[in-house]
């Protein structure tokens, strides 16, 4: 059974991905295991997953768009202005950010998904950003600088308590660097 501990808003987990031995029944490990890291043969068997762990999943806060809402409110007459809002809330409902020992998950889509996955070891540099109307609400983004040419840049926008969550993608980084052998060396150009 996982440990969890409620931090605001946010669900925080520590779920060990151990081998599950399969036994005809769906357990709620291999449930959340096939639900997030998708890593199911198809006889009911894992691949491949004993080290890595759950860390932490969210979405962004819908605080983000409280002056939106509002103006959407203020023109509500006008009927589109609603379906506007309405869009808008299953955009940022539907963005779920993933965090493994192992890899960073972005999903998004309201109709169609789509999902990136970055693998902790390449990070290069994270930082938090707090604009005004952020702090008010204690929301931050994280900024997340890699060395993979599909995705050089993830922003996490809108986090709760974004300076604890950095520190953890900070050590998770760390410790999956140490685990991979991995040095980061950057060539000057003259």
């Amino acid at each position: 059974m996982p440990q969890r501990k409620m931090l605001s808003l946010w669900k925080i987990r520590s779920v060990s991905l151990a081998p599950i031995h399969y036994s005809g029944q769906k357990t709620h490990t291999e449930a959340a295991l096939k639900r997030h890291v998708g890593r199911v043969d198809s006889v009911g068997g894992v691949l491949d997953v004993e080290e890595e762990q759950f860390i932490w999943e969210g979405h962004p806060s819908h605080k983000k768009d409280l002056s939106f809402y509002v103006c959407c409110a203020l023109l509500s007459w006008l009927i589109v202005p609603i379906l506007i809002a309405g869009w808008r809330y299953l955009e940022t409902k539907h963005r779920v950010y993933l965090l493994t020992s192992e890899r960073l998950r972005v999903s998004h889509g309201v109709l169609s998904k789509r999902m990136d996955e970055l693998e902790l070891y390449r990070v290069k540099d994270t930082s938090v950003e707090e604009p005004f109307w952020f702090r008010v609400f204690g929301l931050g983004n994280i900024i997340i600088e890699t060395s993979d040419r599909s995705t050089p840049q993830v922003t996490l926008f809108a986090i709760p308590e974004a300076r604890m969550l950095r520190e953890s993608i900070r050590g998770a980084v760390e410790k999956r660097k140490d685990a991979k052998g991995v040095r980061e060396v950057d060539f000057a150009q003259a």
